[in-house]
């Protein structure tokens, strides 16, 4: 044994030391914390799997509640979870029309778009304790899907849900359910993590702001609804600027500032480069087909790779079966050859197309959202 195994084993020997009495205390908080998240999951998912469910009082926590959600028409349901009292410990769960349990939370970084595209669930420590709390309570992943299954046409809705004297709107927008809050100031916050760039302008805020004003018109003094009581700073300023801005006023002013850009006589005028048209920062229907088709070609790709590198028996049949499959779902649009070299019609900057000009082939790497597929290499065509 050389003296790096022999100084290796020696620290490995060496005595931990103990925690201390802080850090077993914060251990001891989370431990309770998550066995009360947990049976305030356990009776709202035997009712969500038809079973016969009871809550007793001595189980409720301070801010720790769990409710299902639905549609009055359709059979969209979700389960609104409340960890504690503030705004970062609320989340949303729900099933995807695969079978997929999808979260959206302040803590979650996966974009359930791209996740509600497969099987896939989300790996948040919602999920986790939701999967903890169907085995307490008996319930299979199978009896949710039949019972919560989010469907392909799902209508889109709005429902608030009132804790104390905070409103909390839980929206489903294109498939996804998400939490909106609103302030004493009208200004809008998302906490789906595929809305986090621009979540005060998302899909989610623009169908709860209409129901979230008819609300605010209903009930203008009660205080009960979430709103600002009478008399206090926000009736204040009624007669003020609004704190926020629209998406369509905040460029107000900019065509007036001189620009730093040469310009000829032929280019647009100034005063037109502000007016820019409404659009919708979601990913497009194309987009994200061609992610999907990006991801199907890693997948294959290493399953190909992991047949190629194992037993010799039968490889060379089922790797030919791999390449006849791979080969009709690219003719068909399904995936990607990733052989041809990747290049954009137009540059990005002025519009012009690649006619006439020379362009020299040059490696490169593209990662996909696929959880276990490796990246792809690829070659891209780049002006030389």
């Amino acid at each position: 044994m050389d003296d790096d195994d022999t100084l290796f084993r020696d620290l490995d020997e060496q005595p931990q030391a103990p925690p201390s009495r802080r850090a077993r205390r914060g251990a001891q908080v989370a431990a309770a914390g998550q066995d009360a998240v947990v049976d305030a999951l356990v009776p709202c998912l035997q009712r969500a799997g038809g079973l016969p469910a009871s809550t007793t009082l001595a189980s409720r926590r301070a801010g720790v509640s769990a409710a299902i959600v639905t549609h009055p028409t359709s059979r969209s349901r979700c389960i609104v979870l409340r960890s504690g009292t503030g705004k970062t410990d609320n989340a949303v769960l729900w099933l995807s029309s695969r079978g997929g349990v999808l979260c959206s939370c302040f803590l979650g970084t996966q974009n359930a778009l791209l996740l509600s595209a497969s099987s896939r669930s989300s790996t948040c420590k919602h999920v986790s304790i939701m999967e903890k709390a169907m085995v307490v309570a008996g319930v299979s992943q199978t009896m949710l899907v039949d019972r919560m299954r989010l469907p392909v046409d799902a209508t889109e809705l709005a429902v608030p849900r009132q804790y104390g004297s905070a409103v909390i709107w839980v929206v489903l927008y294109r498939s996804i359910f998400s939490l909106v809050t609103f302030t004493a100031g009208n200004v809008a916050s998302c906490i789906a993590p595929g809305c986090r760039r621009f979540r005060g302008r998302c899909g989610h805020v623009k169908i709860a702001r209409p129901a979230h004003q008819a609300r605010k018109d209903a009930f203008p003094n009660d205080p009960t609804a979430g709103f600002t009581r009478k008399g206090t700073r926000g009736d204040k300023a009624l007669g003020q600027p609004r704190p926020f801005v629209d998406n369509e006023h905040e460029d107000s002013g900019i065509e007036k500032l001189p620009g730093d850009t040469g310009r000829a006589k032929s280019d647009v005028k100034e005063a037109k480069l502000s007016k820019r048209l409404p659009r919708n920062m979601l990913p497009c229907k194309g987009e994200i087909d061609q992610g999907d088709a990006w991801m199907r070609s890693a997948d294959w790709r290493a399953m190909y790779l992991k047949r190629a590198g194992g037993t010799e028996e039968n490889k060379t049949e089922e790797l030919k079966k791999i390449i006849d499959v791979y080969r009709a779902c690219a003719r068909v649009g399904h995936m990607l050859d990733t052989s041809l070299p990747l290049v954009e019609p137009c540059c990005g900057s002025c519009g012009c197309r690649w006619d006439g000009q020379g362009l020299a082939k040059e490696p490169g790497i593209l990662y996909t959202h696929h959880p276990t597929a490796p990246a792809v290499k690829v070659s891209v065509h780049c002006v030389e």
